[in-house]
């Protein structure tokens, strides 16, 4: 297999070759750092327009000269790399000046293809059409740029979601007169401390009750009612929306296998409250919870181990 990697030295020969096959010799040229859909729908139209496509890289050290030292995220063997892997690409090439001038005088292709952001006074304009070419603008994708993903990353790495703790208020008492052993109104405090929100389900006066009893003990931030009896998926994925919950960070404690198996759909982790071992199930199942305990303070306890 041919490679699609080209040194400066080889593109001379290698377009005179091409252009002698009667191929249309199509260019195009960035950094192309952070591939995107932008860069691949600029690409496939250029492709489209003749035989061949050549596509220039800015190289590591351009990039950082017009871009600022933090630039590129991907060094340029990588970048050259992805561009080459495309089946629109041909032939893929590396250069060093701030803009594709000298390379395009080299390549003198039929067309170039360039960002309607740049326009048909380009920089590159005066060097095609001097060997005959034109110049061709690409569709814009909106709202699709290296510098607008960089943005989203960012935000996204200022997002400070919560760790959720499903379980239902019936669960948690510790004996048929509704005790609360101190020790699990520790650990659910200890549990807050680590960025864990309690999602209480049950009746509205379950809630209601047992958060009156929390809130000596647990800032009133740290919980909410779900006000129904049974966990379910879409209470799960509202908790997302409304609670910047992230669920495969999140616990679903209960003694009902039900919550078990939701839990596992849903990607959390689950702990079953139960003196006997889980109920066998087929492997398939994705069922069987991830810890088991003996208490609900016994449960709570084990997600600060």
């Amino acid at each position: 297999m041919i490679s699609k990697l080209v040194e400066r030295g080889e593109l001379a020969a290698l377009v005179a070759r091409l252009k002698a096959q009667g191929n249309t010799i199509v260019t195009t040229n960035g950094s192309f750092d952070l591939l995107h859909i932008g860069h691949v729908t600029m690409l496939q139209e250029a492709k489209a327009l003749g035989e061949t496509l050549i596509v220039g890289v800015n190289s590591d050290r351009s990039i950082r000269r017009y871009k600022g030292k933090s630039r590129p995220i991907c060094p340029e063997a990588h970048r050259a790399g992805m561009l080459a892997a495309l089946e629109c690409v041909d032939y893929v090439t590396i250069f060093d000046e701030l803009t594709p001038v000298e390379l395009l005088k080299i390549l003198q292709p039929h067309i170039h293809v360039n960002s309607p952001e740049h326009g048909n006074d380009c920089v590159e304009r005066e060097v095609v059409e001097q060997h005959g070419g034109r110049i061709q603008l690409s569709t814009l994708v909106d709202g699709m740029s290296t510098t607008e993903l960089l943005r989203r990353v960012s935000s996204s790495l200022a997002f400070s979601g919560c760790r959720g703790l499903f379980f239902r208020v019936g669960d948690i008492w510790e004996s048929a007169i509704g005790d609360i052993a101190e020790t699990s109104l520790n650990a659910l405090q200890a549990c807050t401390q680590k960025d864990f929100r309690l999602f209480l389900s049950g009746t509205t006066e379950e809630t209601a009750f047992l958060q009156t009893i929390f809130a000596p003990h647990i800032k009133q931030s740290a919980m909410k009612s779900l006000s129904q009896l049974a966990l379910s998926a879409s209470a799960l994925e509202q908790t997302v929306d409304d609670d910047n919950v992230i669920l495969a960070k999140s616990v679903i404690l209960s003694r009902d296998m039900a919550d078990i198996r939701l839990g596992r759909d849903m990607n959390c982790k689950t702990i079953l409250i139960s003196n006997a071992p889980a109920p066998a199930l087929p492997p398939t199942a994705g069922g069987s919870p991830h810890v088991i305990a003996r208490t609900f303070a016994e449960a709570v306890a084990s997600l600060m181990s």
